[in-house]
């Protein structure tokens, strides 16, 4: 049985520091060093088994670490060197696996239980190439916590891989202990953090750096696409009222589609007035989290001088631009119903075919 009392810590972070530990540790050292080191090696990895380990308070368990050849691995050399939280968790066994193909400890199996660390070293004549399991550590569980049980790189001691005097170690992870009840995780993998699932199905708050999504919404109206862009106001109004909310300006794209992010949320009233164009509105329209369509369909132009409905001033605006086509000094795009660059007999026709009309008004008409 190898020795399990606390003893000094490896006197060197190198492979070489063991030849002042006994006359064996002399001898592989004068082996390796008669070695070309002119050569890189393929990487062994240091696997614990299992990962993560579910006890409870007063529970025995073992975790072993195996070593896995990455392809043509080699290894003649293993130091361990790892600590723990000894508040969670004591170390009651620490010994070669009966499997391991490292079998010649050159430093001794050694636990403290004060300081929470645990160290070993051991070495093989031969030259294993393959996957094995090297040492078992044995647990106690002390108190409810959780402790990662991690490998020291730096110092008098470290965790080292090698053969013939190459360093050869690779990945190294570290496991976890879980003593007790777990710490529920947020969505963001904190454990006991504040981050949630949104509305829109996104992890947010905590430490994640994002914030809760928020409603936006996605429009589209009957559009002549030679109409090209237009501006447009979509006011809310607490529904049927005229208690004015809020209000977002947005572009009535050429293909009739518009977006606005970030509004409010809830019940409002909505109502959209597009420049030279009649406003139209849509009652008590909920609006949540993420993306709300609202198809506006088509909206009625003939408002000339963009004051909200069709009367004898666009009816007079129209007639000054009669006649005009693009690019002349009189003419007025909003007087170009039909958009055919033109104001002529059709948009005239049009505009007399809804004289007298009004857009909607918030808190007393709502659609057309």
């Amino acid at each position: 049985m190898y020795p399990t009392k606390p003893t000094s810590a490896i006197p060197s972070n190198s492979l070489w520091g063991f030849r002042f530990l006994q006359p064996l540790m002399t001898a592989i050292v004068i082996c390796i060093s008669t070695t070309s080191h002119a050569q890189s090696y393929p990487l062994y990895d240091l696997v614990p088994l299992p990962e993560n380990s579910q006890v409870e308070v007063n529970d025995n368990f073992t975790v072993v670490l195996q070593l896995q050849p990455q392809a043509g691995a080699v290894i003649t050399v293993a130091q361990i060197y790892m600590t723990f939280d000894p508040e969670v968790v004591q170390v009651t066994g620490f010994s070669l696996s009966p499997a391991s193909q490292l079998t010649t400890v050159i430093f001794p199996f050694t636990f403290d239980n004060i300081a929470g660390s645990i160290q070993m070293a051991a070495f093989s004549f031969g030259t294993p190439s393959s996957t094995f399991d090297f040492v078992e550590i044995d647990f106690l569980a002390l108190a409810n916590g959780t402790t990662d049980v991690e490998h020291v790189f730096t110092g008098s001691a470290a965790t080292l891989l090698a053969y013939a005097g190459e360093t050869i170690t690779g990945s190294t992870n570290p496991f976890t202990i879980q003593v007790g009840d777990a710490i529920p995780e947020d969505c963001n993998g904190d454990a006991g953090g504040s981050a949630y699932t949104d509305d829109c199905g996104i992890c947010v708050g905590g430490n994640t750096g994002q914030t809760p999504c928020t409603p936006s919404i996605q429009g589209s109206v009957a559009w002549d696409v030679d109409c090209g862009v237009r501006n447009a106001t979509l006011t809310f109004y607490t529904p049927g009222t005229s208690n004015l909310v809020a209000t977002y300006n947005t572009t009535i794209a050429s293909d009739g589609n518009f977006t606005i992010e970030n509004v409010l949320e809830g019940n409002f009233d909505l109502y959209i007035k597009a420049d030279g164009l009649l406003s139209k509105g849509f009652a008590n329209t909920a609006l949540e989290p993420g993306e709300n369509q609202l198809p506006v369909g088509a909206l009625i132009p003939g408002d000339v001088d963009n004051a909200g409905g069709i009367n004898i001033d666009d009816l007079t605006g129209m007639l000054s631009a009669f006649g005009a086509s693009t690019g002349d000094p009189n003419f007025i795009p909003f007087a170009d119903l039909n958009c055919d660059g033109a104001v002529n007999i059709d948009d005239l026709t049009g505009l007399l075919s809804n004289f007298g009309v009004d857009g909607d008004v918030p808190g007393l008409v709502v659609g057309f």
